[in-house]
């Protein structure tokens, strides 16, 4: 029974078969390949569990594999790389200037890219 207040959370999921295409074809690695992500600064949030999981697990609950993806995404994946080259592209791809939208719009959306 329910009562005045009760909340429902329904947390989508990637459709398994998008995910295995992704992880196994694309990024070349097995489902269940455990990884632990962590941001680059203990004060930064991280929307990852402390624990180790699967990339099968990541990319079914936590990262939308068809999404086109936006400045904040290209923000947090910048936060967890420490690559100069690929944090300077992606703080690019964040920026608020018109210039970085212009090429986030050629990149994802005019190109019709997902994550």
């Amino acid at each position: 029974h329910y009562a005045a207040g009760d909340v429902l959370v329904v947390w989508p999921r990637t459709e398994p078969s998008l995910v295995k295409r992704f992880v196994v074809d694309t990024l070349e690695r097995s489902l269940k390949e455990p990884v632990r992500i962590r941001p680059r600064s203990p004060s930064s949030a991280c929307p990852f569990p402390s624990r180790p999981i699967t990339l099968e697990e990541i990319f079914s609950r936590y990262i939308d594999v068809t999404a086109v993806p936006s400045r904040h995404f290209f923000h947090v994946l910048s936060l967890y790389t420490s690559d100069e080259l690929h944090k300077k592209k992606l703080s690019e791809f964040a920026s608020r200037s018109l210039e970085a939208k212009d090429a986030l719009y050629e990149y994802c959306k005019r190109e019709r890219r997902s994550a």
